[in-house]
């Protein structure tokens, strides 16, 4: 083994452009082994970063005849929650861009989310700093409350643990700052930036299994039943 090793050596020292050619080729292939390793790891196997995560599935209401998602409606969604015999909990979302204004910051555009409160709770988050919403701060007439991403929080507040009950004016009016996510925590989508409490307009719905119950079984035959309320 040694012998060949040593040959093989020799012979590569004696063509110094072969060699560099292949230690370019292999590293080339291997590079690119490991790019497509990455990207199917981060597509396909990668775990969501929620607790119990195989137990959530998103639902959402499609027009069949042209295949456009459109959403779920409050009717249905109400529908789902309290007819389900398979979901341990249910909230609704809805994403939106958003202009920051004044309080002596540069203007932002924001990638929000309006969820109910019970959303994060859902996915088993807890916050980095403060408190999530609460029912509370999704009453009608409640003053306007805002859980903000750690991104946001590096960003525009420096880390500041005084951040707590500062006001975020956004271009809908102001919201008290209640709580900061976890690093790298990101719902609906990694770029999510802010987290207010929906008050109820069509939205998505992000929900949960119980224990026991069948991935596939969604209670999908009284969702196709409950679509005539749209």
């Amino acid at each position: 083994m040694w012998r060949d090793l040593r040959f093989a050596l020799r012979r590569l020292a004696r063509s110094v452009g072969f060699s560099l050619t292949v230690i370019l080729l292999l590293g080339l292939a291997l590079g690119a082994n490991a790019c497509v390793f990455s990207v199917v790891y981060g597509l396909l196997y990668k775990p969501l970063p929620f607790t119990d995560a195989g137990s959530l599935v998103m639902v959402d209401a499609q027009l069949s005849h042209i295949g456009i998602d459109v959403g779920v409606s409050i009717p249905l969604f109400e529908t789902i929650q309290k007819k389900s015999q398979t979901l341990q909990g249910a909230s609704a979302w809805r994403e939106r861009q958003i202009q920051s204004l004044g309080d002596g910051a540069q203007a932002t555009s924001y990638a929000m989310v309006q969820a109910q409160p019970g959303v994060l709770a859902l996915l088993g988050t807890q916050p980095a700093l403060g408190r999530l919403l609460t029912e509370e701060d999704a009453q009608a007439g409640a003053p306007g409350s805002v859980v903000i991403s750690w991104d946001v929080w590096q960003s525009r507040y420096a880390g500041a643990t005084s951040v707590l009950d500062q006001t975020l004016r956004l271009a809908d009016g102001d919201y008290r700052i209640v709580g900061v996510l976890p690093r790298q925590f990101g719902f609906p989508h990694a770029t999510t930036q802010l987290w207010l409490p929906l008050r109820f307009t069509p939205a998505c719905s992000s929900l949960r299994i119980r224990p026991g119950s069948a991935g596939s079984a969604v209670d999908v035959p009284t969702i196709s039943r409950s679509s005539s309320l749209r």
